[in-house]
């Protein structure tokens, strides 16, 4: 049996942690848990995977923050989907940007730790060139219209009574 605060293997008769000294719910304690060889067997315990990230990957999530429903998908966060209504587009970006690696910890297996900062920081990247590409396009067709007004002269209406030179 492990330890739902520290995730360290314990013996089924403690009733505390021998490592963190944390008191042992009884309910996990009743359960069986006969077939699980190491941690990472009981991962879908959210109680011992949230304890085991690091704090060092606690903090901000810019993937989460910046491209929320592409993120969400690949982390198994389905509440980014929320995104795609205009009412929680902001809030939903806030929200996952706060508690994003918890919440990408949580939702899908991962092999190590490190798979999962890797992940992440990959995720990231990915997001930053996403929206630097975007706002380099909108730059260019920005520079466009101030520079060749003529261009998109044809786009306007025309106007039979206004002085057309």
């Amino acid at each position: 049996m492990y330890c739902t605060e520290c995730g360290k293997e314990m013996s089924k008769e403690d009733e505390y942690c021998p490592y963190c000294g944390s008191k042992v719910d009884l309910l996990y304690k009743e359960k069986n848990f006969s077939d699980v060889k190491t941690i990472q067997d009981l991962q879908v315990n959210s109680l011992v995977k949230e304890n085991n990230l690091s704090k060092d990957y606690k903090g901000w999530n810019w993937g989460a923050f910046l491209i929320t429903p592409i993120w969400g998908g690949i982390n198994n966060v389905y509440i980014a989907f929320l995104w795609f209504f205009p009412l929680f587009t902001l809030p939903m970006s806030i929200i996952l940007g706060i508690k994003g690696n918890k919440w990408a910890w949580q939702n899908r297996i991962w092999d190590s730790e490190e798979e999962f900062v890797s992940t992440q920081r990959g995720i990231t990247k990915a997001s930053f060139v996403f929206i630097g590409l975007i706002l380099l396009i909108i730059g260019i067709i920005a520079f466009i219209i101030l520079v060749y007004p003529n261009l998109v002269a044809p786009l306007r209406r025309y106007d039979p009574n206004a002085n057309n030179l």
